[in-house]
């Protein structure tokens, strides 16, 4: 997209990339997508505005959740989320924040130093209940149960809302659950052999 401001106007803004795919099986959150609020910021002219949309879940063991798509906004850029971990490829990407870790895996981390993120959980391995981490949010860590991690509060719009979640966490069928997004607003985890949700 492009904007044209024809004069002076103070602005408030917020940039949100979008969040990782989720991974398969017993499969990691995706991560949520870097956030940055600018408070009143005086902008004047054409602005150049791509928006990031959310990572496809992974569909087979063998392969991780995909990373979120960066947003910009004129030169400025947050990063998409890490893709969630699979069974068969257990490490989290990182990203805007990490992706969560398969079972037997690690995490992703958050790489993007410009705005707010966090890195996927590290996972707990219970005998006999195997599950992922959940992916990390704008606000916190994605979770060893598999949650995933707070996201960030804002009120630009008027109404204090939640942006950048982590996803929850896949599980196995013996586990008895899967992981919960975080903040209301993160994707839930998948049941058995589905993929988690970003």
């Amino acid at each position: 997209y492009k904007i044209f401001i024809p004069e002076d106007t103070y602005c408030d803004i917020l940039i949100v990339a979008g969040g990782g795919g989720g991974g398969f099986d017993m499969g990691g959150g995706g991560g949520a997508g870097g956030v940055l609020m600018m408070s009143q910021n005086i902008i004047k002219g054409t602005y150049k505005i791509l928006v990031g949309k959310g990572g496809n879940g992974s569909t087979t063991n063998n392969t991780r959740g995909s990373n979120g798509y960066d947003t910009f906004f004129n030169g400025i850029t947050a990063k998409g989320g890490g893709g969630g971990a699979s069974d068969n490829d257990p490490t989290g990407n990182s990203g805007g924040s990490g992706g969560g870790a398969d079972w037997n895996g690690t995490p992703g981390y958050d790489i993007d130093t410009n705005t707010d993120g966090s890195d996927g959980g590290v996972p707990i391995n219970i005998t006999g209940s195997y599950y992922g981490s959940g992916g990390g949010g704008a606000g916190g860590s994605g979770f060893t149960n598999g949650n995933g991690g707070i996201g960030k509060s804002n009120s630009i719009t008027g109404t204090n809302s939640f942006y950048s979640a982590g996803g929850g966490s896949g599980r196995n069928t013996g586990a008895g659950w899967s992981g919960i997004g975080g903040s209301g607003i993160g994707g839930n985890g998948g049941d058995g052999d589905s993929a988690s949700t970003v």
